[in-house]
């Protein structure tokens, strides 16, 4: 049994194959086609899944895809006509198109695999908080947990609150759209001068160089009025019409001109990112509480958009009831293709299949690494133990490309994709914004810490192997790694296991070897713009053409072509 799942037409574009063994692969349109957030039809990716199950699409038994565009259709009725004439906008641009796509998507995977034969594929449509539910509780290590997912919007609600019990997923309540925590952040993301649906990181990482002034305004504006139920004062927003501008003019007057995209970053921008931040976690933690006392289950699931936000799960891990937290990597739309395959499976076999590896993307193809070398006249670092060597090039303030393995799945670096430089130097964050990742200078860079280890450098003792929690760092401890503290002695944390990844566990032990700091400064192999880095060629590329310092590729280490450190 075979089943491929699909995610298309929005963002994040993805597919995922699984089968009577479990998970086999998951790949992101992006990381292939090249084009940041990319949406479009996923070939490429389904490409890539099908070669790395070794099989063809006429061998696929059932396609599942992430949302069913007939759910909810007389709630965008209700909503075009209250939004007339502007909402047409919407019908006739955007959404109309998106929609029209959505449901002609099994017509298009037959059509552009038509010359592979006969397709014996069913298809089926997902709800997509049903495969956002499925990404999370059906990987998870529990056989029963409450499940959260937050989001910008499905096909008729924006928050979905249940309970998994076997492969079973049961709806406690959901919130409707347009009330909408997800386009609640969209839309300030959009007023602070960026892109909705894309930038919202920047947001959390600028709102701690503010004050939130305005919380009690944004407390009137998102009121929470209990039984798992938030609302939005619609009055301040416009994206339920469907129009270009997410807020409305009551919005700007209310907290300021928006400001513009490459404008000055003022006081009052970070004071209004501190205050949809604190809000959000607000109402994060209300609807995990209101779960718990549902359910009573010690365990709670999270996927949807919104659980990016690392500083909200951070909080609910610390502050709610429940003892155990289990979030997917992938939690944005990226893995709703994932949750889809996985509650198709789950219908047909009754079975779950926790996430035991996080690296499910391509591995790197054979004779790549040498060819990479070659075009880009890569001089490599022979007769040496490559780990102890890189740890020392480390400790001396080089910046080290790493790239080894099968691609991570998710938004996060988590090992197999990354950039790594030492957490001790207070300047490293200029010297990778400066060199290499051309990005705001108030957002962090993360720290990846030897999971025995990080408890005497962080205030936790959870694991965090999907870096998707902020915790505090130990204030006795922030001086010592002031690269990967951010303004508010916090960080957001990897912890990783030799189990999980020996190469990445083995890095990060030879460096606190030799300087007592068993962490490094750890942030995704791409430049600005740019996915992270699929191949060895394109590793290499990135690695000339950014300025890092050397090259480890599947454990092999390589200089810059000048056969020397890149000056600052």
């Amino acid at each position: 049994m075979r089943i491929l799942g699909l995610n298309c037409y929005h963002n994040f574009a993805s597919a995922s194959l699984v089968d009577e063994s479990g998970v086999v692969a998951s790949v992101e349109e992006e990381r292939l086609s090249g084009i940041r957030y990319d949406g479009s039809f996923p070939m490429r990716a389904i490409a890539a899944c099908l070669e790395i199950g070794g099989t063809g699409i006429e061998e696929i038994d059932h396609v599942a895809f992430y949302y069913n565009p007939w759910l909810g259709l007389g709630k965008r009725a209700v909503e075009l006509v209250k939004g007339l004439p502007g909402s047409l906008q919407g019908v006739a641009g955007d959404y109309g198109s998106e929609w029209w796509k959505i449901l002609r998507v099994e017509r298009e995977i037959r059509r552009r695999f038509a010359a592979s034969g006969r397709l014996r594929f069913r298809f089926h449509w997902v709800d997509h908080y049903l495969a956002h539910a499925a990404s999370a509780f059906l990987l998870s290590p529990f056989e029963r947990a409450a499940i959260l997912c937050i989001d910008g919007n499905g096909e008729r609600s924006t928050t979905w609150l249940g309970i998994g019990e076997g492969t079973r997923m049961t709806r406690l309540t959901e919130v409707p759209f347009p009330h909408s925590l997800g386009l609640l952040y969209a839309t300030a993301t959009e007023y602070l001068g960026y892109l909705n649906n894309a930038h919202e990181g920047k947001v959390m990482g600028l709102a701690p160089y503010g004050k939130a002034r305005h919380i009690e305004a944004f407390r009137e504006i998102v009121p929470w009025i209990g039984s798992g139920q938030f609302r939005l004062d619609l009055s301040y927003f416009l994206f339920h019409r469907d129009t270009m501008l997410w807020f409305s003019p009551r919005f700007e007057e209310r907290f300021g001109p928006a400001r513009q995209r490459e404008g000055e970053i003022e006081d009052h921008h970070a004071d209004l990112a501190a205050s949809v931040q604190m809000r959000t976690e607000e109402i994060g933690l209300e609807l995990a509480d209101y779960l718990h006392r549902e359910t009573g289950t010690p365990s709670l699931c999270l996927a949807g958009g919104v659980v990016l936000n690392s500083v909200m799960n951070g909080r609910i891990q610390r502050e709610s009831p429940f003892e155990n937290l289990f979030i997917q990597p992938a939690a944005n739309d990226a893995g709703c293709s994932l949750g889809a395959a996985l509650h198709v499976r789950g219908q047909l076999t009754g079975e779950r299949c926790a996430l035991d590896t996080v690296y499910l993307g391509p591995n790197v193809a054979g004779g790549s690494v040498d060819a990479a070398a070659r075009e880009w006249k890569l001089p490599e670092h022979k007769g040496v133990d490559t780990i102890q060597e890189a740890a020392r090039l480390l400790a001396e303030g080089a910046v080290l490309g790493w790239f080894h393995g099968r691609m991570e799945i998710g938004p996060r670096a988590l090992g197999n994709r990354s950039i790594l430089a030492d957490p001790r130097r207070a300047d490293m964050k200029d010297r990778l914004n400066h060199k290499i990742k051309k990005r705001e200078s108030y957002r962090p860079f993360a720290p990846v810490a030897l999971a025995e280890r990080a408890g005497d450098w962080f205030a936790t003792d959870v694991p965090s192997p999907h870096m998707l929690q902020v915790v505090p760092v130990r204030e006795e401890r922030r001086e010592q790694i002031p690269a990967v503290t951010h303004v508010d002695g916090t960080a957001r944390l990897q912890t990783v296991r030799r189990e999980d990844n020996p190469a990445y566990h083995a890095i990060i032990e030879a460096f606190a070897d030799l300087t007592g700091v068993p962490v490094l400064l750890n942030t995704s192999f791409n430049r600005a713009g740019q996915p992270m880095v699929p191949s060895a060629a394109q590793a290499a590329r990135t690695f000339v053409e950014s300025g890092m310092d050397y090259l480890m590729m599947e454990g092999r280490l390589f200089g810059r072509p000048e056969a020397g450190p890149a000056s600052d």
